[in-house]
């Protein structure tokens, strides 16, 4: 009985002895090791493990759709320019030659003008203050016609003055307009004429020699005058002898 016992424990030690070399031990990772007394080597080969780092798994390639990214809205302005915009149409001679006639001729105005109108009674009156005459300029009335337009004014002796004007409304022609009477209406139709010189000629100083080369004689004479030009700087004055006395006239050249 005893020796069958010992038998029995000799043949379960036996068997455990060969399971515990036979059967592999896995770990907790499932790496399998031998259960050997003289090595721990691996058996299988070492796996990854879940800690450890992982390689990334390569991204299927895009298609050509995928890649081709839509553009974005540019936030920038616009700066294209149609090129018709740009075009410049050709300067033609004949253009050019349009433009210079325009810029040398002004609108009804064929002579040079002397100053605008607005500057008349201010230049004129300051003339009859220095020289303390009676010929002042106390108002002006503007009269037009289908041909001409001008300032007219009315001086001592009802002698007319009268400035004509472009449509710039720059003067371009002076005409004063008197009757003959008597030595003293007379001296004041001169003077006038005197007045309209130093006018248009500030700096002249021998109008007396002008005034005797006219035929004006003592006392206001004017029996012996007849329409003449005389010219001082650039200005040309004429006298013309009418029906009831005399107009004097100033252009420029």
């Amino acid at each position: 009985m005893y020796s069958k016992l010992c038998l029995t424990l000799l043949l379960v030690l036996s068997l455990t002895a060969c399971n515990r070399n036979i059967t592999p031990n896995t770990d907790k990772y499932g790496t399998t090791y031998e259960d050997s007394t003289e090595s721990n080597e691996l058996i299988h080969p070492q796996i990854e493990l879940e800690d450890t780092e992982q390689e990334p798994e390569e991204q299927p390639k895009e298609t050509a759709k995928e890649q081709e990214k839509e553009p974005e809205e540019s936030t920038e302005p616009n700066l294209e320019v149609d090129e018709e915009q740009l075009e410049v149409p050709p300067n033609t001679e004949e253009q050019n030659q349009l433009a210079t006639d325009q810029d040398e001729v002004e609108p009804n105005s064929e002579l040079p003008s002397f100053f605008p109108a607005d500057e008349l009674k201010r230049r004129w009156n300051a003339i009859s203050e220095e020289y303390t005459l009676v010929n002042y300029i106390k108002s002006l009335e503007f009269i037009q016609n289908t041909e001409e337009a001008y300032y007219r004014a009315i001086l001592d002796k009802g002698i007319e003055f009268r400035s004509y004007i472009t449509d710039d409304k720059l003067i371009n022609r002076f005409v004063l307009i008197g009757k003959k009477g008597n030595a003293e209406e007379n001296s004041t139709l001169i003077t006038s004429w005197w007045q309209l010189i130093l006018l248009t000629n500030p700096e002249v100083t021998d109008i007396d020699l002008s005034f005797s080369n006219l035929g004006v004689g003592p006392n206001a004479n004017l029996n012996q005058v007849k329409e003449q030009t005389f010219t001082i700087g650039e200005i040309n004055y004429t006298v013309i002898p009418t029906d009831i006395g005399y107009n004097f006239e100033a252009v420029t050249q």
